[in-house]
């Protein structure tokens, strides 16, 4: 970490695993991420927000991507592969809860709705074409919100959600970024 208004960073985790997807859990006490477990698997790590002990939270089959807090800070979600699930693994412990049907992968950055009503992300459907949808955490339903089918290009990594639209980046020719009506739909 470093402050803000500059000076040092602080280093928080000491040990040599790759690690990604870090996240603030919502009070800020604690730092989330996925690394590499002793058997190369990619697991969810907590480590306390000024450094000390990583511990991990989950030792699963397959590998995790992605974090995303629940808003009252009790559990995460992360998406799981193959074969493809977004899964809710509470503080803790225990076996998840799979948000979602097996066979998707959406292995790119889940966001919040601003009502926390909805999880929105990149999701393949087929083989070409990648879409934003939205996961309903009441109900479980899926929702396509794009539609790129049959036009060239791919999603970048950029993705971000206020309280009216969201925003990503569409790759053609050059990265270009698009915004998104998420009540309306445009």
């Amino acid at each position: 970490t470093m402050p803000a208004t500059g000076g040092p960073a602080r280093q928080i985790t000491h040990d040599q695993a790759p690690k990604w997807w870090p996240r603030w859990s919502p009070d800020g006490e604690t730092l989330a991420y996925v690394a590499q477990d002793s058997l190369s698997k990619l697991d969810l790590w907590l480590i306390p927000a000024q450094g000390g002990e990583a511990k991990q939270l989950t030792k699963t089959q397959g590998d995790l991507f992605n974090i995303l807090w629940w808003p009252d800070g009790q559990s995460l979600v992360t998406t799981a592969g193959p074969p493809g699930f977004i899964l809710r693994f509470a503080m803790t412990g225990g076996p998840p809860k799979q948000l979602t049907e097996r066979g998707l992968f959406a292995n790119d950055d889940l966001r919040w709705s601003a009502d926390k009503k909805h999880i929105y992300f990149n999701l393949w459907r087929d083989t070409t074409t990648k879409n934003i949808w939205s996961l309903s955490v009441s109900d479980g339903s899926l929702r396509q919100l794009t539609d790129f089918s049959g036009r060239p290009g791919f999603f970048g990594r950029a993705f971000a959600a206020d309280d009216t639209y969201f925003y990503f980046t569409w790759v053609e020719n050059t990265g270009d970024i698009w915004v998104m009506d998420v009540e309306r739909e445009e």
